[in-house]
């Protein structure tokens, strides 16, 4: 349970469930950004990709079988096989990016604290020149952390969501969202501005300018974007419409019953 306090005086107490990666209020749920996200923006990219992923895997362990006629267990392996080909090849390919990922929570949660030894390095060389790359970035420009994986509730819009760290950046207050993937996608710039948002109703300040900062998933390259442009007024769009969805979906369910 998370306690949040608002410059008003007022408080929410935001729970999160790590496993269902849900959040809510007393008895009401509150949906999250990356929730809201995933159900406005379609990606329609992944479905040629895993299909993709099974053929490879057909083309590669089709002939450790010797014969499919009336071998039924040869054939439910082989489905098997090709139906979780994208899971086992998206599982390898994040491994570089996830270590970097937790290798940086854990020196921003360190440098927060200051009383534990910093944590030792990876051995992961792609890992490790990424975390060098990061590591130039901030010797780059002035940061100072200020929280790191913060619950955030937006009282006024109502969504929750979890900020990976908040810091001063060259005497700017900025939020910094940290990404495991190939590139950098539109929808991150929606993700942000939601936390954006919700940090200005906690802090009761404006948030200066937003980060992205990417680490390849695959090669562990190490990416800053700077975000100065306003893209709530999408994201609040998006946002209207998941709830009149959530709406409709509720009364239907009610007149079936």
């Amino acid at each position: 349970m998370t306690y949040i306090r608002y410059p008003d005086k007022g408080k929410v107490n935001l729970v999160f469930d790590k496993f269902k990666h849900r959040y809510r209020i007393k008895d009401e749920f509150v949906p999250s950004v990356t929730r809201i996200i995933d159900s406005i923006i379609p990606k329609p990219q992944l479905m040629p990709w895993a299909a993709k992923m099974g053929a490879e895997w057909f083309y590669e362990n089709c002939l450790a079988y010797d014969s499919f006629h009336d071998n039924d267990e040869a054939i439910e392996e082989m489905m098997e096989g090709i139906k979780g080909a994208y899971k086992v090849k998206s599982q390898a390919a994040l491994k570089t990016g996830s270590v970097v990922h937790k290798y940086i929570e854990r020196v921003v949660k360190w440098s927060l604290n200051g009383k534990s030894s910093a944590p030792g390095k990876p051995e992961d060389e792609a890992a490790l020149n990424s975390i060098k790359a990061f590591g130039e970035w901030v010797m780059a420009n002035d940061v100072t952390w200020i929280s790191s994986e913060e619950r955030i509730y937006s009282r006024i819009y109502n969504y929750a969501g979890t900020v990976d760290a908040i810091a001063e950046i060259n005497e700017e207050f900025c939020v910094i969202d940290f990404k495991t993937s190939a590139q950098i996608y539109k929808e991150y710039y929606l993700q942000i501005a939601a936390y954006k948002q919700a940090v200005e109703e906690i802090y009761g300040r404006d948030v200066d300018c937003c980060w992205i900062l990417r680490f390849d998933k695959e090669t562990g390259k190490f990416q800053a974007k700077e975000i100065r442009e306003d893209y709530f007024p999408v994201f609040e769009m998006g946002l209207k419409f998941q709830q009149a969805y959530s709406t409709m979906r509720k009364r239907k369910c009610k007149s079936k019953d």
